[in-house]
């Protein structure tokens, strides 16, 4: 081997396939193959290396998150065997972000809680939501939450840079999860497989 291939750092979802690796090279202007696989292909391999059909000259891209391994080899050539190297090179494509707001819209007259959610992709360009995303709501005391109501996001289509808002109505003030006084709620978006979950900002309700 006169280069070996490295993982490529930092890659982020952003809905483009990454080049995952930089390119090796063998000695004497040998070709070099790689074999890519995800986890799910990874794990059924059950340790054994990739098969010889694996490997390919094209360096590996993904777009979705996750962790990819690559094995590597150097192509026989001159009466010398295939070179396959056995230390695989892994590389993690991280979860996007999104930001996520939260807000109390009214405290009804039996004591009920209206509440709203927006969460807003830091994509341009592509769609980080997905059909089933879910924000809760949940009550929080010191380290302890308690979660009072969960809702599908409404998102108006799957383009880019679209928000998707979550409103929750009559939520009863349950005396056994609320207190008087001050209590903090957070809104908390619970990601897919390409973006992070994520907190909202903490909303005060203050019960009677």
């Amino acid at each position: 081997v006169a280069q070996a291939p490295a993982a490529i750092a930092n890659i982020v979802y952003d809905g483009a396939a990454h080049e995952i690796i930089t390119a090796g090279a063998g000695s004497g202007n040998r070709t070099m193959k790689y074999a890519a696989l995800t986890a799910a292909e990874l794990n059924a391999l059950k340790g054994a290396m990739p098969p010889d059909e694996k490997y390919v000259e094209a360096i590996p891209q993904y777009t979705a998150a996750g962790t990819y391994t690559v094995y590597y080899m150097v192509v026989g050539s001159d009466g010398m065997d295939d070179l396959k190297i056995e230390t695989p090179i892994t590389v993690t494509i991280a979860k996007a972000d999104v930001d996520v707001k939260s807000n109390v819209i009214h405290v009804n007259y039996n004591g009920n809680l209206k509440f709203t959610a927006t969460v807003t992709n830091r994509i341009g360009g592509i769609s980080t939501f997905a059909a089933a995303d879910s924000v809760s709501f949940y009550v929080v005391k010191g380290k302890r939450k308690t979660m009072i109501a969960s809702e599908t996001v409404v998102y108006s289509d799957f383009g880019p840079n679209i928000e998707g808002n979550v409103s929750v109505d009559n939520i009863l003030i349950d005396r056994n999860v609320f207190e008087p006084g001050e209590n903090t709620i957070v809104a908390e978006y619970g990601g897919n497989v390409n973006v992070n979950q994520s907190n909202s900002n903490k909303i005060t309700v203050v019960v009677d």
